[in-house]
């Protein structure tokens, strides 16, 4: 190991001089584990974005499919009254009918976000009750309540998401009864959360002739709304939407209707366009 301690082929100037005092010695580990972490996070980020216009993309097909099943089964009935008018040659009402359907139809396919105002969804439902009536004639009276603390324009609520247990209602309460009937659909707000309450006064649900209220599964309409939350929810992870179902009753038990409450956290529209 001579030829290594022999420094006689070197100059002075050859000699690398110590770092200053004041000068920070660079620690390669440290700083090869701190790209490590920045190439960690970025990846993580990149990560959750993707997870999260997978799940928007998901929620976007769950949305379109839960409209695509419902829209025939509203469609089918629809057609069927109006061909109905047309057999009785009451061409005036037929064609009332059609004005309506045709504005309220206009409006399921124009809705395509995922929030819409609830001012829209109110025009929606208040254009399906009054479709109802001409096809229910003089079976019931409704009525459209909101809060005083609601606002309409800013408040955004799912498209269609009412209309399946507003046709229960009809279907399956007023209906069967005996005379005109009543629905109530409330709008409300209470500690951050939007309630849609939709009560009406016809047979209940343990009604003989109502058996098939007794089994939400057996409605298709409700199972696809029921699906829909249970999807919004798992997405959030959380309870954003809950679904209570209550029967009415009388002091001496008579069931004098049923009260289905929707409630949802407040979302707000950034833009509505009404």
């Amino acid at each position: 190991f001579d030829d290594f301690d022999d420094h006689s082929d070197y100059d002075d100037d050859d000699i690398l001089e110590p770092l200053p005092e004041d000068s920070e010695e660079i620690d390669h580990e440290v700083l090869i584990k701190e790209i490590q972490k920045y190439k960690q996070k970025n990846k993580t980020v990149l990560l959750e974005k993707e997870n999260a216009e997978i799940e928007k993309k998901l929620l976007d097909l769950h949305q379109q499919a839960f409209r695509q099943q419902m829209n025939p089964h509203f469609i089918f009935n629809a057609l069927n009254t109006i061909k109905g008018y047309y057999a009785e040659n009451d061409v005036k009402k037929a064609s009332d009918y059609i004005s309506k359907f045709s504005r309220l139809l206009r409006n399921i396919l124009e809705n395509k976000e995922q929030l819409i105002p609830l001012e829209k969804e109110i025009q929606a439902v208040k254009l399906y009750l009054e479709l109802a009536g001409m096809r229910y004639e003089n079976k019931f009276v409704f009525s459209i309540l909101t809060g005083d603390n609601v606002n309409i324009t800013e408040t955004g609520i799912p498209p269609m998401l009412l209309q399946p247990f507003i046709e229960n209602s009809l279907i399956h309460g007023i209906a069967p009864k005996q005379g005109k009937g009543t629905i109530l659909i409330e709008f409300t707000i209470s500690n951050g959360r939007l309630l849609c309450a939709i009560t009406d006064d016809g047979v209940g649900r343990r009604a003989p002739s109502t058996k098939s209220r007794l089994e939400p599964h057996n409605s298709k309409a409700t199972l696809l709304i029921t699906e829909y939350l249970t999807a919004l929810n798992n997405k959030e992870n959380s309870d954003k939407f809950t679904l209570d179902i209550s029967d009415l009753f009388a002091n001496d038990g008579t069931a004098i209707g049923t009260r289905v409450t929707l409630s949802m956290l407040l979302m707000f529209i950034v833009n509505p366009i009404i």
